[in-house]
C-alpha cells in the first residue's frame, strides 16, 4: 500500500538520524573529556 511505500523508508530515516545524533553527543564527549585531561594542571 502507499502507507508501506512511504512509512517504512520514514522508520529508516528517523532512526538514522538518531544514531547520527547520538554519534555526535559520544565523539563531543570524549573530545570533551580528552582535552579536559590533557590541559588538567596537577599541583
Amino acid at each position: 500500500t502507499d502507507l508501506t511505500k512511504v512509512g517504512v523508508p520514514v522508520i529508516f530515516y528517523v532512526l538514522g538520524a538518531f544514531v547520527a545524533v547520538v554519534q555526535a553527543f559520544v565523539f563531543t564527549m570524549l573530545s570533551a573529556i580528552y582535552i579536559a585531561l590533557a590541559v588538567a594542571h596537577d599541583h
